[in-house]
């Protein structure tokens, strides 16, 4: 309870202290994730167009009000100087635009020319220019590129037509060779993310997109669905698997009908220990629940299979149920131990924490399920009657 209580304390105080700036304090996760809460994709093959549409989105998160960091993944501009290359003239004193390229280089950024070892360790050697003539842009104009033709230098500025500044975007991004921008933000404090995207979805899908433009919702909506989607694709054939093995087991139809009709329940125990920890179910908490029914189906077969056992010895069903019921209480209870115990650690853990929670809670009210509801079901579904002549029910 500390950790969220210190992030709300931090996020105040930066919201006070520099309310001109966009601040953004989260805990850090394990896990998959990364980037903001929303995010908005935009798609196109015009990087200004691109722009426009998430400025306009950025606009509209910053009006609701309850959304902070908005910004996009292309970051700020920054400004740049364009070199306008004279072909013809660079053709004749035999200079080329990779010339030039390299000479412009070496002189700011510097070039590679070679790598020194020491040690085991390799060390570059980077050959530029001296600081006095990198720190400014006005140094261009003192620029030599080496002439392969003549064996000489020749000044920058016989190869040019001149210099212009402009503003670009400090990182542009491609999707699939495609220009994509992503304007992205996070809920305000006490805000759920998906509380947050139903206020915005809106407004921002009515934002008109030029012909051969698209937007895509990413973030945690995204991550959200592909998990969810995978897990659906292939949850029915293991569902279809666990009645088939059932079923097989059995030979019979009521046996395999009762111990799944009881199977949904569980979740009963899982929504409580979710609440009582205050946990959420995310994507680790729903491979729990898949685990948690795979042992309810084991506890569950192991008393209805005991039960037939039973009856097949030559008790009367009254006696079979009551007798394996009382019979299978100390297995089934020892097996819910061993495995609550085996996962306790788990709560301390960050990335397991969730499905902990679900299997603890749920296989101990799963257990519940099976030692009380199993036998009475057994009893209703095979029309057991009491010694007296009365029907059990």
């Amino acid at each position: 309870a500390r950790l969220p209580n210190l992030r709300r304390l931090l996020q105040t105080l930066l919201n006070e202290k520099c309310p001109e700036a966009q601040a953004k304090v989260w805990q850090f996760r394990l896990g998959p994730g990364g980037g903001s809460k929303v995010e908005a994709e935009f798609s196109g093959p015009d990087p200004k167009v691109l722009q426009q549409l998430a400025a306009e989105a950025k606009a509209l998160m910053a009006q609701d009000g309850l959304a902070v960091a908005i910004q996009d993944d292309w970051r700020a501009p920054v400004s740049f100087l364009e070199v306008e290359f004279a072909e013809e003239r660079a053709r004749r004193l035999g200079v080329s635009r990779e010339d030039l390229s390299n000479a412009l280089q070496s002189n700011y950024s510097g070039r590679k020319i070679g790598v020194y070892r020491e040690g085991d360790t390799l060390i570059p050697i980077v050959a530029r220019a001296p600081i006095e003539e990198q720190e400014n842009a006005f140094g261009i104009a003192s620029v030599q590129i080496p002439n392969r033709t003549t064996g000489g230098s020749t000044p920058i500025l016989s190869i040019i037509d001149g210099v212009s500044t402009d503003w670009r975007s400090g990182r542009l991004k491609r999707v699939d060779r495609v220009w994509t921008i992503t304007a992205q933000c996070d809920p305000v404090d006490g805000v759920l993310p998906s509380e947050l995207l139903a206020r915005i979805r809106g407004p921002i899908e009515s934002i008109v997109l030029p012909a051969g433009y698209a937007l895509n919702w990413r973030g945690e909506y995204d991550q959200s669905a592909d998990a969810q989607s995978n897990l659906a694709s292939t949850i029915p054939l293991g569902l279809a698997a666990m009645i088939f093995v059932v079923i097989l087991l059995f030979n019979r139809l009521r046996q395999p009908l009762l111990i799944y009709l009881l199977t949904p329940l569980t979740l009963v125990g899982v929504v409580l220990g979710l609440l009582v920890t205050d946990s959420v179910l995310e994507f680790m908490a729903i491979l729990g629940i898949l685990a948690l029914f795979g042992l309810l189906i084991k506890n569950m077969i192991v008393l209805v299979d005991q039960i037939d056992k039973e009856i097949a010895s030559g008790k009367t069903p009254h006696v079979a149920v009551i007798d394996a019921s009382a019979s299978r209480v100390r297995p089934v209870v020892l097996g819910t131990l061993t495995t609550v115990l085996g996962v306790s650690p788990l709560f301390f853990d960050a990335f397991f924490q969730s499905m902990a929670v679900v299997l603890v809670f749920g296989l101990s009210f799963a257990t519940l399920l099976t030692l009380l509801l199993t036998p009475v079901l057994y009893v209703v579904f095979f029309r057991i009657q009491t010694p007296n002549g009365v029907e059990d029910s």
